[in-house]
């Protein structure tokens, strides 16, 4: 599994997996209700012991897995995922699901921390050797640039060397970001704006480059086949397993004779017999009419994903927004990836972040499954969140499944994007603002999306959700609004019953509810425990809640702007749910004006 990250800058054992595989590959990846995907989902920006981070995770960079899905690696501003972390910028991070443990990579060989933020981590197969790009100047000696480049951790030896250099060594004189590492760890591509990594760079653009970590050279593979340098910008690009084939997207004109569609497109360079073929076209070789880019391929070098704006790479292809593609190389044949089980066209456009730029589709090693996120509200049945949200398309079974599910298949009550796939296609990363993924889900950054912090998460296709455990609390979330509709101006009052159920207590309960952007809030009250309100997220703590007993809490506000006001209260304790589907309850508000 090779990919693609996106660039945003200018400047416990090992799991027992090999039954549950082949049962899930026979089944087609057997859905549970509302299309979502069957499996467990875990969020992985968390300290060694569990603590949820106290800043965005995911910040500027994807979510990455390994190839064997068991090492999550990312971008947080969190200061307390690590001990020591006082540098007071964003740091790249892995987390071993084995594990539990969560360490910092962007240091020094001394374990010196960066000095600037650090992002865009991309991780090999076993999980020891990530990539990453970095402002910091203090990873390795002689770092003198003033700019970004690109840097390999070895976790198991604790070195930090840097990519973005020339065969010499001589560092880049312009910026170098979003790596891909092989899973061996032996060859890292990345962009760079730099003119001086390899001779004859005079086309004053971005390029693609690969480095060999064995040998030290460095070489540029957004060429023609002829080596002609690239008369147009050039995007991030995505390396095979063996290092031979780099995918990448470019508005380059000259890379492939008859390129004629003025826009950005795909591309695959073999490094082997130095040839640039272009993917983002139809079955019958026909450029797109739209652009193309964020290429993703697949272990072999034969299939690549990549997102288009084109309209005529696969007939039927009438939804006039971006969608997600793949191309195989034997045979010729593009197919649409970003459809339903039924194959009908996403009604919204896929592969769009939820910071709010490009996001990249990912596709496993034989090319069989690939994830991307989407806003598209019917590519599984009852999806209803009015958010993007990350799916996973099976190409042999023919179906698409949700993954930013709960363990139980609850969609995410907020955005979801940014995916990264393993190996075997069966373990997805992604990252949420969703607060009902996992339970006690409650940090706050203020000032960014109703004041939640994003999260990343994985989803684990081939582990089977933990049975409900017997005799214990069983929490339910009832919401109500009055009156309905509503006048702009005019006072509406929410009211949140939290119930137990079960027979036992339910300990440590929290009760969340991220309020709309259009309403004034005004006082709140709760029959037990506190609530208080950060930016616009409200927090209850409600202590303990007996069998059969209940809190309610009233949230009074006032709209100020007439549509319809869509808004969602959690719950959450200490003991695992057995039926976490009520967890959540959403409540729609027609205001009038």
């Amino acid at each position: 599994m090779s990919v693609a990250g996106r660039s945003t800058k200018t400047r416990k054992g090992t799991r027992a997996r090999l039954s549950i595989l082949a049962a899930i590959v026979a089944a087609g990846l057997a859905a549970t209700a509302a299309g979502a995907s069957s499996g467990v989902t875990e969020r992985v920006s968390v300290s060694s012991d569990g603590t949820q981070g106290n800043g965005i995770s995911g910040r500027f960079g994807p979510s990455a897995i390994s190839a064997d899905g068991l090492t999550a690696a990312f971008d947080s501003e969190a200061s307390n995922l690590v001990s020591g972390d006082t540098n007071a910028v964003v740091d790249v991070f892995v987390h071993d699901r084995d594990t539990d443990v969560t360490e910092r990579v962007s240091v020094s060989s001394a374990g010196i921390q960066g000095n600037d933020d650090s992002d865009t981590a991309s991780v090999n197969g076993d999980g020891l050797i990530v990539a990453f790009d970095s402002d910091a100047t203090n990873l390795v000696s002689g770092d003198s640039n003033l700019s970004d480049d690109v840097f390999v951790r070895d976790r198991a030896a604790g070195t930090t060397e840097r990519v973005s250099v020339a065969s010499d060594g001589t560092e880049a004189d312009d910026g170098s970001f979003s790596p891909d590492i092989t899973p061996d760890g032996r060859f890292v591509t990345f962009i760079s704006d730099a003119s001086n990594l390899v001779s004859g760079d005079t086309n004053g653009t971005r390029d693609v480059f690969v480095h060999d970590r064995t040998t030290g050279v460095t070489e540029r593979v957004s060429v023609g086949s002829a080596g002609e340098e690239g008369d147009g910008f050039s995007a991030p690009g995505a390396i095979s397993d063996d290092g031979r084939f780099v995918a990448f997207g470019s508005f380059a004109s000259n890379l492939v004779p008859g390129d004629t569609n003025g826009t950005l497109d795909a591309f695959v360079h073999d490094r082997d017999t130095d040839t640039t073929v272009r993917v983002s076209v139809d079955s019958s070789g026909t450029e797109g009419n739209g652009l193309s880019s964020g290429a993703a391929i697949s272990g072999d070098g034969r299939f690549v994903a990549f997102f288009s704006e084109a309209s005529n790479l696969v007939a039927g292809d009438t939804n006039a927004t971006r969608d997600v593609f793949v191309h195989d190389r034997d045979t010729g044949i593009t197919e649409r990836i970003s459809v339903s089980s039924d194959e009908v066209e996403a009604d919204a456009q896929s592969s769009f972040s939820v910071q709010g730029d490009s996001s990249v589709p990912r596709i496993n090693a034989d090319g069989s499954m690939v994830s991307f996120d989407s806003f598209a509200t019917n590519l599984v049945p009852d999806d209803t969140n009015g958010f993007p949200d990350a799916f996973v398309r099976d190409r042999t079974a023919g179906t698409t499944s949700r993954v930013s599910v709960d363990s139980s298949g609850v969609e995410g009550n907020e955005g979801s994007s940014d995916t990264d796939i393993s190996a075997d296609g069966l373990v997805v990363s992604f990252i949420s603002l969703a607060s009902n993924l996992v339970p006690n889900d409650t940090n706050v950054c203020p000032g960014f999306v109703d004041g939640h912090c994003p999260d990343v998460f994985v989803h684990d296709m081939a582990q089977a959700p933990p049975p409900p455990p017997e005799g214990d609390a069983d929490l339910s979330v009832d919401k109500s609004d009055s009156v309905d509709p509503v006048r702009v101006g005019r006072r509406l009052i929410y009211t949140v019953v939290v119930a137990n159920a079960g027979p036992a207590p339910a300990t440590e309960v929290t009760m969340t509810d991220a309020l709309p952007r259009t309403v004034r809030i005004g006082p709140i009250t709760t029959t037990a425990g506190t609530c208080t309100q950060v930016a616009r997220v409200v927090t209850c703590s409600l202590g303990t809640i007996d069998s059969e007993d209940s809190v309610i809490v009233t949230i009074r506000v006032t709209p100020t702007r007439s549509g319809v006001l869509s808004n969602t209260a959690t719950v959450s304790a200490t003991e695992t749910d057995p039926d976490p589907s009520d967890n959540t309850d959403t409540e729609q508000t027609t205001v009038t004006p």
